[in-house]
């Protein structure tokens, strides 16, 4: 196999043989060997005909097809970008015979072939994307003549797949591709009909029959609804392809009359585990319906979205009527939502069964109908009893399937759970979506038909029932439950008309009062006792229900009931049933929010237990919902939870390490790895809130005042150990991270610079140092952060802006250490630049700057830092053109900034940097750069980096540039300041809309400030409390040299200057 031969099939079946072979170095020859043999010309042709080679070992055939796939992903190319042939692209005559011969090899390798068959479709999928449609017209023309052939059926389902294929390349059209796709569609439509009406005549009951239907509402599920809905063919088609959803529904419900269910046996409405769902779906006959259900809830979704669109709402209101008006009337009813409801009438006889995701796609479609007035109003209306008080209800209780799964593995249950976690296509998370959208749009019908549902269950002794009437009442609890929280309104000021209007909205808005549960004497009454039951799943729905309803009562008539359910929730914290310590845990941190100073001291005085309870939990399980439980404790209670900062600190360590090291001896833990990112992140999260709360505040150091007097939050020898826990985390992060690292690497790098300011205390940094501990630690912690971003790939990084915390923290402390580490930062700078992280590099090199302007730290690496932004302005220069160049500025504000600082660290440390020639021209090159863009800069601190340049320039006699002069920039810049901060206070009023919108009166505003640029002035920059206005002015008025032709003559500028 020394010689590559195209046309030698011996050596190429060795090959192939030897990719799968144990054989570790035989197999690592014989793929090199593929991957040259396959950017030979004449290759693909060489590979489909051992793929279609019946002589050849199925393995072989498996494994050419394998490679030819991988070879057309890698390789494959537009027809635009298409050029002339080299040894790594696919050339013009493989490419022709791809398109030429793909389909007839697919179906040639046979129906038993479907792992081969699979890369064929594969590679069809991935051309489709990056073909135009003149060069397919052959397999698009062996696709149509499949289709409308009745006497091999395998064929008929080839095509079908195909076709499937060749439409996601028009799921998401542009207008530019409009004719193509009504050629595509006009071509096919017919004979898919054609396809679906002939499968019918056989029915769902045959598999392959059912096979076909499903594949062709799969493929009209893509042309018809992600098209436009002026194509006239799926306009004047809308009725047929109803019909065949209707038939495929009532098919389906005739179908599962004979169909043996063999040792399936579920519960109707009950939420299936991963194995009965997994086998339900492979049915073709649920496939169907899963299908036609998407259908039916895209077009009411859509119908109700383009609700402002006539002709938009017409096409997809057709589904519903023949009719295209859309006036309210009983004969324009949805017989699909009455076709929905008789699914749910059957499986409540048991003379159906459902799977998650059909109960998930049947759910979606009643909740869509509610934005229907006329569909709640003639069929949901008269159908409430049953659908809350018998589907709705028997959705919710809990089933022998989930006790066995509990007890199996109450970890992965309690994952499961839709309360818990966010689950896709889940029956009961789709039922309690519906619920709540029913009481939300028709609170008064809705209401009514639940509180009698709740009263016939309270008094049934079922646990099952029970449990399903708690979460009913869970669910629905924004609308059931009365609200009793206090509202702070401030009848004073401007926005006392705000109010006014507010309170006036209120006074128009219906009053449910009457239908609505106190929820005090709901939790007094009924679930407090719930709390001691001794069923498992009564506790649970009982401790969750408590949070449900304290979201609404904030405010108790009687102090005993909170302090009774708080000590009740915290003795559940230990339960010895996880999943009832979960919801408990859940349910606590609303009582967080009760506005009761009494009720708020027990929590403060107990607050030692709950933090111990919580550890215990934290052990038994990683979940985002209970770690967010102890961030919520340390966020509300700030204060009172300082002295157990390091118990805090050891047990949040000791989690992430076991896990971490847990993951690495491969014990398996079956967590997704969506949670294990969120616990993580939530818990490093809150270590650094914990250690902001021990570290120096700003607000209690006096001018002048030594940090060492500042009072300890701890006992000193506290810190220690609380530094080297985290270092020791730290370690394990950035040196043996999982697969998710990088979804929570910004906030351990957070909490490397939280961790060194902790030193800017006196008697800390003594007693670190003396430790035998020093800023070298953290230094290497920085080049760990820098090593895992290198090796990990940047592919993995989502913000290289992570490194701009730490980085200033140490160099700002420790300026030695910092020029010890410029090589390793420059070197992965430029790597990040190279891999499209050009913005975040200019991040982190102008913090760099800044925070070195007093130190001189980036001196040896101060020319390559000029010469490439040099050679950044000369590219940016190039590329924008004169119409466009003010968008220069405000399209490259790092870039800016950099550039700023580059210039006034030079002027700051000239002295000491080793001047050339070079230097002096791209300095130049620079500062011409800044001067000509500044005024285009409108970004708040942006400007202020160009008028320090400015002043910069000034000081150092450079006074012109470019014939222009740096004063009258300067002015300029000033007055643009001056009159942006003038509008500014003009325009900070409050003011009051006209608008009918109806706020909720009592919501949380802010009126802070959310500008992303705001991070870019940190505390430990040495112009952070320069005001450059001030600055700017002292200059000029420093200055004896006039203005030079600016519109502002002498007079004019001293009158300026002094409103400054």
């Amino acid at each position: 196999m020394d010689q590559i031969d195209v046309n030698n099939h011996q050596y190429l079946v060795q090959a192939l043989e030897g990719s799968v072979s144990s054989d570790d170095q035989y197999r690592k020859k014989c793929e090199d060997y593929l991957i040259k043999f396959s950017n030979k010309e004449g290759s693909v042709a060489s590979l489909m005909r051992v793929m279609s080679n019946f002589q050849c070992d199925d393995s072989v055939r498996l494994a050419a097809s394998i490679r030819l796939k991988n070879h057309v992903l890698s390789n494959w190319s537009s027809s635009s970008d298409f050029g002339p042939s080299e040894s790594t692209v696919i050339t013009a005559s493989d490419r022709s015979f791809l398109l030429d011969n793909l389909y007839l090899c697919l179906v040639s390798v046979g129906a038993g072939q479907k792992g081969i068959r699979n890369q064929c479709y594969e590679i069809l999928r991935h051309i489709m994307f990056n073909v135009e449609v003149n060069e397919i017209k052959n397999l698009l023309s062996s696709i149509s003549s499949d289709l409308g052939q009745r006497t091999d059926s395998d064929r008929v389902l080839c095509s079908l797949y195909c076709l499937r294929k060749v439409m996601t390349k028009y799921e998401y059209h542009g207008s530019g591709q409009a004719s193509e796709v009504n050629e595509v569609l006009t071509a096919f439509l017919g004979p898919l009909m054609a396809v679906a009406e002939d499968a019918s005549k056989i029915g769902l009951g045959n598999d392959e029959a059912a096979t076909l239907i499903h594949l062709v509402l799969k493929i009209y599920f893509s042309s018809a609804l992600l098209t436009s809905p002026t194509i006239p063919i799926l306009r004047d088609s809308m009725q047929h392809w109803m019909t065949l959803i209707k038939y495929t529904i009532n098919d389906f419900t005739k179908w599962q009359l004979t169909w043996n269910k063999k040792d399936l046996d579920v519960a109707p409405f009950s939420e299936l585990g991963n194995e009965n769902e997994e086998m339900l779906c492979k049915f073709e006959q649920f496939k169907c319906v899963k299908w036609a259900m998407r259908i039916l809830n895209r077009f009411i979704s859509r119908q109700n979205s383009f609700s402002d669109d006539d002709n938009r709402q017409k096409f997809y209101s057709l589904f519903i009527s023949n009719n295209y008006s859309i006036k309210v009337d009983k004969n324009l009813i949805d017989e699909y939502l009455v076709l929905v409801l008789n699914m749910l009438k059957l499986e409540s006889e048991y003379k159906l069964t459902l799977n998650n995701l059909t109960h998930h796609l049947m759910w979606t479609y009643l909740r869509h109908s509610l934005n229907v007035e006329s569909q709640f109003h003639y069929i949901l209306k008269g159908n409430l009893s049953q659908i809350i008080g018998v589907y709705c209800l028997s959705t919710f209780k809990y089933t022998k399937e989930d006790v066995s799964i509990y007890e199996e593995d109450p970890e992965t249950f309690i994952q499961s759970l839709s309360d818990v976690c966010y689950q896709f296509y889940s029956n009961r998370g789709s039922c309690s979506d519906f619920l709540r959208e029913l009481v939300k749009s028709y609170t008064e019908e809705s209401l009514t038909q639940i509180k009698q549902v709740i009263g016939a269950c309270f008094e049934n002794n079922d646990s099952a029932l029970l449990y399903s009437t708690l979460s009913i009442i869970g669910y629905v609890s924004d609308k059931l439950i009365k609200k009793t929280r206090q509202t702070h309104n401030s009848y004073s000021g401007n926005n006392l008309k705000s109010i006014i209007n507010k309170e006036s909205k209120k006074k128009n808005k219906p009053n449910y009062d009457h239908l609505q549960i106190d929820g005090e004497e709901l939790l007094e009454r009924k679930v407090v006792q719930l709390l001691n039951s001794e069923d498992i799943w009564i506790r649970t729905r009982a401790a969750w229900l408590c949070g449900c309803v304290l979201k609404r009562a904030y405010n108790f008539r009687n102090f005993e009931t909170l302090k009774t359910i708080y000590f009740r929730l915290l003795d559940l914290l230990a339960d010895p049933e996880l999943l009832v310590s979960v919801m408990a845990a859940n349910a606590v941190i609303e009582l967080f929010r009760v506005d009761d100073d009494m009720f708020q001291d027990v929590i403060v005085k107990s607050i030692s237990v709950l933090l111990q309870r919580l550890f215990m939990l934290m052990n038994r399980i990683e979940l985002e919902s209970v770690t967010s439980v102890l961030g919520e404790i340390v966020d509300s209670y700030s204060y009172e939870v300082i002295p157990y900062a390091k118990d805090i600190i050891l047990n949040i360590s000791n989690n992430i390490t076991k896990n971490l090291l847990n993951k690495e001896s491969n014990i398996s833990v079956d967590y997704a790895d969506d949670e294990k990112t969120l616990v993580r992140w939530s818990m490093l999260q809150t270590l650094n809130t914990i250690i902001r709360l021990l570290s120096p505040s700003e607000n209690k150091e006096k001018a002048g005042k030594e940090k060492s007097e500042e009072k300890l939050a701890l006992e000193l020898n506290n810190y220690l150990i609380i530094i080297s826990t985290i270092v020791n985390l730290l370690k394990l992060l950035f040196t043996k991270p999982d697969e998710n690292s990088f979804d929570y690497l910004d906030e351990a790098s957070l909490l490397l610079a939280n961790l060194v300011k902790l030193l800017d205390i006196a008697s800390i940094k003594q007693l670190v140092l003396s430790s035998g501990f020093g800023f070298g630690n953290f230094w290497q912690l920085f080049l760990d952060l820098l090593n895992l971003i290198r090796t990990q790939g940047f592919e993995y990084v989502t913000d290289f802006a992570i490194l701009r915390d730490p980085l200033v923290a140490l160099a700002h402390r420790d300026s030695q250490g910092f020029v010890a580490i410029l090589e390793d930062l420059y070197r992965t700078c430029k790597e990040a630049s190279n891999n499209g992280f050009t913005d975040e590099v200019h991040e982190v090199l102008s913090d760099s700057l800044e925070v070195s302007l007093n130190t001189a730290a980036l001196n040896s690496i101060f020319d390559r830092l000029l010469q490439d932004s040099c050679s950044r302005v000369l590219s940016l220069l190039s590329n924008y053109k004169k119409h466009n160049f003010h968008d220069l500025a405000p399209n490259n504000m790092q870039f800016m900034r950099l550039t700023c600082l580059l210039i006034m660290y030079y002027y700051q440390n000239s002295t000491t940097l080793a001047s050339n020639q070079n230097s002096l021209h791209n300095l130049k090159i620079l500062t011409d750069f800044i001067l000509k863009n500044s005024l285009y800069c409108t970004w708040k601190l942006g400007r202020k980096y160009c008028i320090l340049t400015c002043c910069t320039l000034i000081k150092n006699n450079v006074t012109k540039a470019e014939n222009s002069s740096v004063v009258n920039l300067l002015v300029t810049l000033l007055q643009s300041a001056k009159d942006t901060k003038d509008q500014s206070e003009e325009e900070y009023h409050y003011s009051e809309s006209d608008s009918d919108t109806d706020y909720d009166y009592d919501d949380d505003y802010s009126d802070e400030d959310d500008s992303d640029w705001d991070e870019f002035e940190f505390d430990d920059s040495p112009l952070k409390n320069v005001c450059e206005m001030k600055l700017a002015k002292q200059l000029l008025l420093s200055l004896n040299e006039p203005l030079e032709h600016h519109q502002l003559n002498a007079q004019q500028l001293m009158t300026f200057l002094n409103t400054i």
